[in-house]
């Protein structure tokens, strides 16, 4: 199965490597919560903040100590005044030779971003639900989305999807529901003729999506049937920030998932406990914030171990990869 390359094994190794030599080699942004859909399933409603950690951001680029950008899918980075720390981060990661790995809707991806993705500089993640105006419409809960614009923006994309020894710089976020299970057969073949690496997670019982969770939720029986679209070799990645970066939230804080001390605090399929540690300001080095991190996950590999033992019949998982997978690395990882 061609591997989305941020969310590859190899990157995945790489980073576990640095993380044993007390390193985390990835930098995973919130830019902010400007967002200009309102999706009936959105984990994060009226996130209107602004980011506030640029100076920061660009110091942490310059330094050496990452290799990739992740920028979180909370809000929408091409949107609003995201758009223009998102350029900003970019040209940084261009110029430093990091690259940098980006959710978005495409629907407000221009010429300038487009420039980055031909440069090998940014690797983008795609929501992908249907192929129908209504249903997207619906879904995304938005009635005056530029439909024609978003499909022309998905075919540039298509025609930037590069294939190299098995990664592809491109991947589909795919959220099967009530409203898409039909199509999903359509969705993954689409993804395979274009080299398109589909990732598909479970629907998440948190923030707004608690109110449509049981009217949009599929089966176990039914998201088998969606398994078993795919080759035998198909299965969710772990996203390498989730075990290996610093995530810093809109206003400069680090934080982390209280229960497991992750780095990313939205892959459950619950909603998530948030553990603020402080801000970026007063680290007074990366060393420092790396110490802190890595000193709380020893102390909740207890909890860790609990958590995976009551984990049953997940089929696909969250945002960050098989759950149960990953906290078996992630114990295995803290156990050596």
């Amino acid at each position: 199965m061609i591997e989305y390359f941020p969310w590859s094994k190899k990157i995945l190794e790489e980073s576990i490597s640095s993380y044993k030599n007390g390193m985390l080699p990835i930098l995973d942004l919130e830019l902010g919560g400007c967002c200009n859909l309102n999706c009936i399933y959105c984990d994060s409603p009226n996130r209107f903040k602004k980011f506030t950690s640029m100076n920061k951001v660009k110091e942490f680029i310059q330094s050496g100590h990452f290799t990739w950008i992740f920028i979180c899918g909370l809000g929408e980075p091409t949107f609003a005044e995201n758009k223009a720390y998102l350029l900003d981060i970019l040209e940084l990661c261009k110029k430093h030779g990091v690259k940098c790995s980006m959710f978005t809707n495409l629907l407000d991806f221009d010429d300038k971003l487009f420039d980055y993705v031909i440069d090998d500089v940014l690797y983008v993640m795609f929501k992908l639900d249907s192929f129908e105006e209504e249903k997207i419409k619906k879904l995304y809960g938005n009635q005056k989305i530029n439909f024609e614009q978003l499909q022309d923006n998905i075919q540039r994309l298509i025609q930037m999807t590069k294939e190299n020894d098995g990664y592809t710089n491109v991947c589909a976020s795919i959220v099967p529901t009530t409203l898409n299970f039909d199509e999903l057969p359509k969705i993954i073949s689409f993804c395979d003729r274009n080299n398109i690496f589909p990732l598909i997670g479970d629907l998440e019982n948190s923030g707004k999506g608690q109110d449509v969770y049981l009217e949009l939720k599929l089966s176990d029986d039914q998201l088998n049937k969606v398994k078993h679209l795919f080759n035998e070799d198909y299965a969710i990645p772990i996203c390498p920030s989730v075990l290996c970066g610093i995530h810093i939230l809109h206003d400069g804080t680090v934080a982390l998932d209280q229960s497991t001390g992750l780095s990313c605090h939205w892959f459950w399929l619950t909603e998530p406990c948030v553990y603020k540690m402080k801000n970026i300001f007063e680290f007074s080095s990366y060393n420092e914030i790396t110490d802190e991190i890595i000193s709380y996950r020893y102390k909740r590999i207890p909890e860790v171990k609990k958590i995976v033992g009551g984990l049953d019949n997940l089929v696909f998982g969250g945002c960050g990869g098989d759950i149960k997978t990953l906290l078996e690395e992630y114990i295995k990882l803290h156990c050596l």
